[in-house]
């Protein structure tokens, strides 16, 4: 009897501990989605070095080597930005606030694909610091609060969130509320702190203003990858791309000896030259 008693124990132990491996699985695969209809794209060692090395020039030569997508097109629009920007005249007049915002932009997507890979680049900090600078020094109160908002972000993604938060302080949020740009760079602040509730908040509210357009920079853009592996966070987008998922990104490069890139921007927050076009059909 007593030998018929352990064995029953033993039996229930087992049981106990097979079924809650089972139930600590499910939960496991519940909250980390297979991310099944999220896109991944390659790019290549010789940019990633070239950038690390503070090399745009050959960044931008590596990229020509591969075949285009979305990602290689948009660090295309981002590195041949600079390169034009540095080799041309100190901008001036009404022109001046864009210039300098998209050149600081332009800095701080580079510096964030290289931060994603555990790449710290001082001269792409440092000089999306100094832009974002003297487009804040030109603009008007809601353009310098955009300004504020974006170096905030930076300084977070850099470890600095005692800056970050000191800069976030500036901002009057009832300026930007409802605007693309702005929830974006909000996302883009939260994402950088941490902060997924708030991330999946703003980012929820500029996928209700253009859904197309969240979608597009959620595949690009490196400015979440401090929050890619929260499993709320993945599902989430997870979840955009499964509404999304007859929504596909198709690329347009002129014919050309030497490449142009362009893309449609009916905001005017960007400079349109040096840009990939991105179009969207339905399946």
């Amino acid at each position: 009897m007593q030998k018929i008693k352990g064995s029953f124990i033993v039996v229930v132990i087992l049981a106990i501990l097979f079924f809650s491996g089972f139930f600590t699985a499910q939960a496991a695969e519940k909250t980390t989605p297979s991310l099944k209809y999220l896109p991944s794209y390659e790019v290549s060692e010789s940019f990633t070095k070239a950038l690390s090395n503070d090399d745009l020039d050959a960044a931008a030569s590596a990229l020509l080597e591969l075949k285009p997508n979305p990602k290689t097109l948009f660090l295309m629009r981002e590195t041949t930005r600079l390169i034009k920007f540095i080799n041309s005249k100190k901008p001036s007049g009404v022109d001046a606030k864009k210039k300098y915002l998209n050149t600081a932009i332009g800095f701080h997507n580079l510096y964030l694909y290289l931060k994603k890979q555990n790449i710290e680049s001082a001269y792409l900090f440092k000089n999306a610091v100094k832009n974002y600078g003297r487009a804040c020094g030109v603009g008007t109160k809601i353009h310098r609060d955009g300004c504020n908002l974006l170096r905030a972000a930076l300084f977070a993604a850099s470890g600095n969130e005692r800056k970050a938060e000191k800069l976030f302080k500036r901002i009057d949020e009832k300026l930007l509320a409802g605007k693309f740009e702005a929830l974006e760079y909000l996302a883009a602040y939260y994402a950088a702190m941490g902060n997924v509730d708030r991330v999946v908040e703003a980012v929820q509210k500029a996928y209700a203003v253009n859904p197309d357009r969240m979608v597009t920079w959620l595949m690009i853009s490196d400015d979440f990858y401090r929050v890619q592996n929260d499993p709320s966070f993945r599902l989430f987008v997870e979840t955009l791309f499964r509404i999304n998922r007859d929504t596909v990104i198709t690329l347009s490069v002129p014919k050309s000896k030497k490449p142009v890139l362009r893309v449609e921007d009916p905001t005017g927050i960007f400079d349109t030259s040096d840009m990939p076009k991105y179009k969207k059909r339905r399946k």
